[in-house]
């Protein structure tokens, strides 16, 4: 089946790092450009955000209530507090 020269256990190891490398220097290469584009992209959509207009909370003793929605909010869209603002909290059934 095989003729000739076989390749040695040191050398298969080789060649078996060479690949994985090559398959995680592709996925950082990726991970990376991700960043850079949602960087670029999130300037041009931070732009047109700031031209609206800012309407004041109103004042209630929610403030847990509040707290915690704010903190689901700005996990699910990964932003800090303050680059988005909740109008109005109402129980919908």
């Amino acid at each position: 089946m095989f003729e000739g020269n076989v390749m040695t256990f040191m050398e298969s190891l080789v060649i078996s790092g060479l690949g994985i490398s090559i398959v995680f220097s592709a996925l950082v290469t990726l991970a990376l450009s991700i960043v850079v584009f949602s960087k670029i992209f999130g300037r041009f959509a931070g732009q047109e955000e700031s031209k609206k207009p800012v309407v004041q909370p109103k004042k209630e003793n929610n403030d847990d209530a509040y707290a915690v929605i704010m903190a689901a909010v700005s996990e699910e869209v990964r932003s800090l507090k303050g680059e988005y603002k909740i109008k109005e909290i109402k129980e919908v059934k």
